[in-house]
């Protein structure tokens, strides 16, 4: 027999609010968002830290953390993923209301020391700090001239992860695969996902 292989899905997500991983505050969101955006760092099954777009981090004081991130890696526009774009996700979590905000809040200082590498500095010792750094990253580049909490439905948003997003309404929203991932290990057989939008759960069923 031969064995077929799925290489479009449908899901369905309802009381949707928006597609930025940052500002939702719907769980289902947060389960798709993770095939768009990827962290620093990932927590796997086994609750152990695993590195994702870290290449390495060495704590250098009881408050003080270096992380180096990995080389050659693209956002989905095709822009490169920077320190910068770490500093400016930090700094977003910072100002405005998020799931992630506690990640964050004890952060006094994150400064760039060069092309690969980032200083974090905290206002006091924390046990496994670095299990913190677990939230998506989001574009400098992207979001520089465009209003962050209003861009939802005028700009695609874009990603580092497996699937990208090519076209967003009030309906559908629909994901193909990221060409340019930059982590072939995780690549994926799938090569679109519709995700159909709905009010109520009921309407999903």
């Amino acid at each position: 027999t031969e064995e077929e292989v799925i290489k479009e899905m449908n899901l369905g997500i309802a009381s949707f609010d928006t597609i930025n991983p940052i500002l939702s505050n719907n769980k289902h969101v947060q389960e798709i968002s993770r095939i768009i955006y990827e962290p620093l760092f990932e927590v796997d099954t086994e609750y152990k830290l695993q590195k994702c777009l870290a290449k390495d981090w060495a704590k250098t004081s009881a408050t003080t953390y270096l992380i180096k991130i990995q080389k050659d890696i693209k956002w989905s526009d095709g822009n490169e993923f920077k320190v910068e774009d770490v500093l400016f996700t930090i700094d977003i979590l910072k100002q405005i209301p998020s799931i992630y905000g506690n990640n964050v809040q004890y952060i006094v200082n994150a400064s760039k020391i060069d092309n690969d590498t980032l200083q974090i500095t905290i206002d006091h010792e924390i046990p496994f700090f670095e299990y913190n750094l677990t939230f998506p990253m989001m574009s400098s580049e992207y979001y520089k001239d465009i209003d962050f909490t209003n861009s939802d439905r005028t700009n695609i948003p874009i990603g580092t992860g497996r699937f990208k997003i090519t076209s967003y309404d009030e309906k559908v929203i629909s994901l193909e695969k990221n060409t340019e991932y930059w982590n072939t290990e995780k690549n994926s057989v799938l090569e679109k996902i519709n995700i159909n939008i709905y009010q109520t759960m009921g309407e999903v069923y």
